[in-house]
């Protein structure tokens, strides 16, 4: 490595290419024509020397995920979930939209027991002052019609 003067990643590169083509077993006295044929073929298609070793990066890198015999439905399988993403990604924001509303609906509903419980706490804590003073004054809220009575009295008492 350092009597080449390469850099560590080139010869990790190099190392998962002879991998690879050791996988797909090249026999050792093939490599060369091999790789000359490859070498050829990407000149043919116009991929210069940057976009090959680009190439052979992500094949090695590939390779440690994907086995190299599912490298070519591999790609329209990725192909197929990208295109599929503008609509899951619209699923997605629909339903973040609808667990919004949701939440808001939730949240009003809450507000609004919370009101109420108040309310509620309120009043039975004015009833029972209420009961605690009559009960003091000897009327009993017992018998509800006696208690009515007696309530009637008070207000027409006080109109006088």
């Amino acid at each position: 490595m350092r009597s080449a003067d390469l850099p560590v990643d080139n010869c990790a590169v190099g190392f998962r290419t002879y991998n690879i083509i050791t996988k797909v077993k090249i026999p050792k006295n093939e490599i060369e024509r091999f790789l000359t044929r490859t070498f050829e073929f990407a000149q043919k298609l116009g991929v210069d020397q940057n976009m090959m070793r680009e190439i052979l990066i992500e094949s090695a890198n590939m390779s440690i995920q994907v086995l190299i015999s599912e490298i070519p439905s591999y790609f329209p399988k990725q192909l197929e979930e990208i295109q599929h993403l503008p609509k899951k990604k619209k699923e997605l924001e629909e339903e973040i939209q609808s667990l919004n509303k949701q939440k808001l609906t939730t949240e009003e509903k809450l507000k609004n027991s919370r009101k109420i419980s108040n309310s509620t706490e309120e009043t039975l804590h004015d009833f029972m002052h209420v009961k605690k003073e009559l009960e003091f004054h000897g009327i009993s809220m017992q018998v509800p019609a006696k208690f009515v009575k007696c309530v009637e009295g008070i207000k027409k008492a006080l109109r006088l």
